[in-house]
């Protein structure tokens, strides 16, 4: 992906504001318009431009103001418009093939009278049409544009403001790295694509729910040969294991045949498609992604699993509701048996040393979390139900980019472990359903779940991500250089750029440094260079004050081949409100006889970048060039020499003497 073809969209953006403001203000107020309000993503433009603010583009302050315009606008024109048809309104397109839109935004004009515009502002099935109604009930023009600007006062923030947040984040996550701003962009559009999928499913699937069992039931009750499983599974009247068991270990069949004529379970090379998604996940690996990551793959661990199940387990047999107890045993019981018995012979992305409860994950996460929102969802108010599916889902697709991001799954693997762990929660959760007397108690289920949850993450966690960490790593192989052969040339086989993007180069690396790095710090510390205050979130919190010294704040670090620098180092720039920052990655590459390692790296300046008013946050400048002479001219006691490097950029080579 070339993020790069955005750049004169923001160009364009940065050279004419005022042209980005009207934007704005057309976009909040068709948002807030009749009829087209329900046409356009209003919330999601929105979004959009909050994030354009948080990445510098646009001003705070005017972009908040052109949207409370736009909100103020589109509302009253909507009105006058109801004020002027009144109920000839309702045998206007699309009202008169859509009376319902009408008479849903009456019914709540009626319950909350001149107070719905505020509140109708932020409620999706009525927001274009409120002000519609509202004037063609005679409220007051004056009490209804009061009401007008206060809620758009009030709207405007709370739709710009996260975008201004996330674009600050992507922001600062690209100075350490487009790889991290990339991977966080990647994972909300997942995560929010899930949500969206698993709504729009449930608004789909749960009206006809009880008709297709009632169908299916009814089907297997005149089949000769499967109707006693489908009854047995189905029939509240009749024991349910054995269908269940028929069920499952047809699933084992159909899931094996199918799965060994796609090549999952031999040793035949990977598709094409695996590899690219493989290529493209590992070329978005970050030190701090990794560690995100892999405390999200923690979630498929069976040992994890088995605390969360067990957890449940002891709660439900306290509360005696043994049906559901069983079919939560069976849901993660069975699901380890399917797991086992479909595992690939063939190795995962990074070898056959990860092991095989690994190349499986998935369909315990389905099978545990799925059946966990099936039990608590009859608990929760049918409105409310989605958000529980929804749940499962993005945790389970978490899980699932996780271990994809980590190289712990083929792609394939991935979508055949979730088919089949949603295939068994369904079979299961349907018998579930038709057997089951009460519904079970959702805060306090979830709130045992949540607890064992915490408890495998304090016992487990730790021991995982360093653990973890080595497991996932790929194998680097050591490249021996002369040092005569590195002056003379080889140095060019080190990369020029700081390497970001797969294809992509981020700032020069004009930098190589042959020694031991505890030597090299301690000559730097001796010639006036200090670490910078170290970023933890306590330390953080200085970004936050009014106008701060830079050398008082934190300094993130950069990804450079997926790694974060070994060494950063920071000095004043004399003359000036800038500073130097030094930064050195390892290589592969051991110089001479005496193995001396490699390093390559830079000399830029830090400047003090501010997304947000309240935000200061030193970020690297464009000059590479003063700071590294000036580097040059105090390392008298090391050997030096220039040489050209691409583009005519000189590059230093600096080694013991």
């Amino acid at each position: 992906m070339d993020l790069n073809t955005l750049q004169p969209l923001l160009d364009w953006i940065a050279a004419h504001p005022t042209w980005a403001g009207v934007a704005v203000l057309l976009i909040a107020m068709a948002e807030s318009m009749l009829i087209l309000g329900v046409l356009v993503p209003g919330a999601l433009m929105m979004f959009g431009a909050g994030a354009l603010v948080g990445a510098g583009k646009l001003p705070m302050v005017e972009t908040l103001l052109w949207a409370m315009a736009g909100a103020v606008a589109g509302d009253s024109v909507s009105f006058w418009i109801g004020r002027y048809f009144k109920e000839r309104l309702k045998r206007v397109w699309p009202f008169k093939h859509h009376p319902s839109m009408i008479a849903r935004s009456e019914a709540f004009f009626q319950r909350h009278g001149g107070k719905s515009v505020l509140f109708g502002r932020f409620v999706g099935p009525v927001r274009a049409v409120i002000p519609a109604v509202a004037g063609m009930m005679g409220m007051p023009p004056g009490r209804f544009l009061f009401v007008n600007v206060v809620s758009a006062i009030l709207w405007a923030p709370s739709y710009i403001l996260p975008g201004v947040l996330f674009g600050a984040s992507l922001g600062l996550a690209a100075q350490v790295g487009m790889r991290l701003a990339l991977f966080l962009l990647v994972i909300v559009i997942v995560l929010w694509l899930t949500v969206w999928l698993a709504r729009r499913l449930f608004s789909l699937l749960q009206p006809h729910a009880a008709a297709l069992m009632e169908r299916l039931l009814s089907w297997g009750r005149r089949h000769p040969y499967l109707g006693g499983f489908v009854t047995a599974a189905l029939d509240p009247r009749c024991p349910e294991a054995p269908g269940l068991a028929a069920a499952g270990a047809f699933l084992v069949v159909t899931a094996w045949t199918v799965m060994s004529l796609g090549g999952l379970l031999d040793k035949a090379p990977p598709s094409a498609t695996d590899t690219s998604v493989f290529n493209l996940l590992q070329g978005l690996r970050t030190p701090w992604a990794d560690r995100i990551m892999l405390a999200i793959s923690a979630l498929g661990e069976p040992l994890v699993l088995g605390v969360v199940q067990g957890g449940g387990l002891l709660w439900l047999l306290w509360r005696r509701r043994i049906l559901p107890a069983l079919h939560w045993l069976a849901a993660g019981g069975f699901a380890l048996v399917l797991a086992f018995a479909l595992q690939g012979r063939a190795p995962s992305p990074l070898g056959p040393e990860v092991p095989w409860w690994d190349s499986s994950p998935l369909v315990l996460v389905c099978g545990v979390l799925g059946f966990l929102a099936v039990m608590m969802a009859p608990g929760i108010r049918s409105s409310l139900r989605w958000l529980v599916y929804a749940g499962a889902g993005a945790a389970v697709v978490a899980v699932a980019v996780a271990q994809l991001y980590l190289g712990g799954l083929w792609f394939s693997q991935a979508l055949a472990g979730m088919v089949l762990g949603v295939a068994w929660v369904v079979l299961l959760g349907a018998a579930y359903r038709r057997h089951s007397d009460r519904p079970l108690a959702p805060a306090p289920l979830g709130g045992v779940v949540a607890l064992s949850l915490v408890v495998a993450a304090g016992v487990y966690g730790s021991d995982y991500l360093e653990g973890g960490g080595s497991r996932y790593q790929h194998p680097v192989r050591e490249i021996r250089l002369g040092s005569a052969a590195w002056q003379a040339g080889a140095w060019q086989r080190l990369p020029s750029h700081r390497r970001d993007l797969e294809g992509e180069f981020e700032q020069p690396l004009t930098l190589q440094w042959a020694g031991d790095l505890s030597a090299i710090r301690a000559a730097l510390l001796a010639r006036g260079w200090r670490e910078p205050v170290a970023l933890t979130p306590v330390n953080a919190v200085r970004w936050l004050q009014p106008d701060p010294p830079l050398e008082d704040l934190p300094v993130l670090p950069q990804v450079h081949d997926g790694r974060h620098e070994a060494l950063l180092l920071i000095r004043p720039l004399p003359g000036t409100d800038r500073e130097a920052a030094l930064r050195l990655w390892p290589t592969a590459v051991r110089v001479d006889g005496a193995g001396r390692p490699l390093w390559v790296g830079n000399v830029s300046t830090l400047q003090a970048y501010r997304p947000l008013p309240w935000l200061t946050v030193p970020v690297t400048g464009e000059d590479f060039t003063t700071p590294l002479s000036r580097l040059a001219r105090e390392l008298a006691d090391w050997q030096r020499r220039w040489v050209d490097g691409p583009g005519g950029r000189r590059t230093l080579l600096v080694f013991p003497p």
